[in-house]
C-alpha cells in the first residue's frame, strides 16, 4: 500500500510555509568502513512486538502522535484524539492524565508538539509559546511554566531545550500563494532549514546552528491559489537528525549515504559513511507508486522527474541509550520497515525488521518502543525486548 508509505494527500490554502535557505560545509573527510553491504548481508534479529499500552478504564487510545521515554522509565504519550498527554509508567500502567486541550496554562492546541528538555518535556503552541513539564517529589509529571519567546520572526518552531538558556529553533517563512502563479516557485525540489539557538529572553545565541537540507512534495495548484494540494513523493532524500543521550547532534544525508556528528554548539566531530549497497528505482516500482497515490494524470510527469534513479540510503535516524545507530532503510513496501543498527560510525551490527503499521519510537534499556498505528482500529504502544 503505497499511499499508507509515502503519506498522505495534504490540502491547504491560502498560505503555505516554507522553510528559510541555508547552506553548510561538508567537505571534511570520512572514515569507518570502506565495503559495501546489503540488508540480506546482516544478522537478522527477530523480535516480537507485544502490547505495553492498551485501552484501560483510565486510557482509551485515539491517534498516538508520539511519545517519550524518560531516564526513569517512565512513558510520555502525546494523543490527538483528543489532544491530551498523558504518563505511564515502565510497565505501561496508567499514571495520570498531564494536561488536555485547551488554552489555558499547560493546555494543548490541536497544533501542539511534544519536544524534549533536560529536566522533562515541552510543548510548543501555535502562538509560539513553550511550555515545560517537569517531574515532582512523587516522580508523576505536571505543568512547570510558560516561555513565550519574542523574536524578530515570529515564524520559527521550537524543537528542543538543549540545556541551560539554550533553546533550538528552526526557521521559517510564511509565503502567500495568491503572490505565486508556477507551484514550484512554492515548493521547489529541495528546500533548506536553519536550526539556531535561542536564549529564555529571545535573544540570538547562535545564528545557523546547522543545516538541513529537505526534499519537497509535488503540488496541485488551483487558479490564485484557490487550493493546495501536496502529494509527498517515494524515495525522497531529505537529510534526517536526531541527538544522542550526552548532547550530540547525528545528520545523516541519504543521498550520499554520510554520516555526520556535532556537538551542541554545531562543532563537527566526526564523519562517516553507511555504505549500503546502491538500491536502484525501477520503471515498475514508479508506475505502481504514481498509481497508487491517485495524482491526476498531468502531474505524473513531474512527479517523474522528481524521483531518483535510486533510493536513499536511509529515511530515518534514531539513537539509543548504547551509542548505536538506528537507520531506517525501507519504506516503499506492504511489509512494514527495516531497521539497520550500526554503531557510531555507520558499521553495520545487524537489522531488525518491523510489520506494517509499527513504527519505531525509542530505543532504551534493550526494549524498542513501537507505536502501533492502525487505519481501522485503535492504536497502542508496543514493546520488544533486544539483547545485543
Amino acid at each position: 500500500m503505497f499511499k499508507s508509505a509515502f503519506g498522505s494527500l495534504i490540502v491547504l490554502t491560502g498560505a503555505i510555509t516554507l522553510l528559510f535557505s541555508c547552506s553548510v560545509n561538508e567537505e571534511a573527510e570520512t572514515t569507518g568502513a570502506t565495503e559495501t553491504f546489503t540488508e540480506a548481508d546482516l544478522p537478522h534479529w527477530v523480535i516480537e512486538p507485544e502490547t505495553l499500552i492498551a485501552e484501560t478504564e483510565d486510557y482509551m487510545p485515539g491517534r498516538i502522535d508520539n511519545l517519550r521515554v524518560m531516564p526513569d522509565g517512565s512513558i510520555i504519550i502525546l494523543d490527538r484524539t483528543p489532544v491530551s498527554i498523558h504518563q505511564f509508567d515502565a510497565s505501561g500502567q496508567w499514571v495520570k492524565q498531564v494536561t488536555r486541550e485547551g488554552s489555558g496554562p499547560g493546555e494543548l492546541e490541536q497544533w501542539s508538539q511534544l519536544r524534549h528538555t533536560p529536566d522533562g518535556f515541552a510543548v510548543s503552541r501555535m502562538d509560539g509559546s513553550i511550555m515545560m513539564y517537569e517531574a515532582g517529589s512523587d516522580g508523576s509529571f505536571g505543568f512547570a511554566r510558560d516561555m513565550n519567546i519574542e523574536t524578530e520572526d515570529r515564524q520559527v518552531a521550537f524543537l528542543r531545550k538543549l540545556g541551560a538558556d539554550r533553546l533550538l529553533y528552526q526557521r521559517t517563512l510564511s509565503i502567500s500563494t495568491m503572490d505565486v502563479g508556477n507551484p514550484d516557485e512554492l515548493l521547489p525540489e529541495f528546500r533548506d532549514v536553519t536550526f539556531f539557538v535561542l536564549d529564555e529572553t529571545g535573544e540570538v545565541v547562535q545564528d545557523s546552528l546547522i543545516a538541513i537540507r529537505q526534499h519537497s512534495g509535488i503540488i496541485d495548484m488551483g487558479e490564485g491559489g484557490s487550493y493546495i494540494r501536496i502529494y509527498s513523493l517515494p524515495w525522497r532524500f531529505s537529510n534526517s537528525y536526531t541527538f544522542t543521550e550526552n548532547g550530540n547532534i547525528i545528520k545523516g544525508d541519504p543521498e550520499t549515504g554520510k554520516i555526520i556528528t556535532m556537538n551542541a554548539n554545531g562543532e563537527e566531530i566526526s564523519r562517516d559513511v553507511f555504505r549500503l549497497e546502491r538500491r536502484e528505482v525501477t520503471a515498475q516500482d514508479i508506475r505502481g507508486a504514481l498509481e497508487d497515490m491517485e495524482m491526476p494524470r498531468e502531474l505524473h510527469r513531474r512527479a517523474e522527474a522528481r524521483i531518483r534513479s535510486h533510493k536513499p540510503a536511509f529515511t530515518r535516524i534514531l539513537t539509543d541509550d548504547n551509542n548505536r545507530l538506528w537507520l531506517q532503510t525501507s519504506r516503499d513496501n506492504e511489509d512494514g520497515f527495516t531497521y539497520v543498527v550500526t554503531d557510531m560510525s555507520g558499521n553495520p551490527l545487524g537489522r531488525v525488521e518491523l510489520p506494517v503499521n509499527h513504527n519505531l519510537a525509542a530505543v532504551q534499556n534493550g526494549r524498542l518502543f513501537i507505536r502501533y498505528t492502525p487505519d481501522d482500529d485503535l492504536h497502542e504502544v508496543r514493546v520488544a525486548s533486544l539483547n545485543l
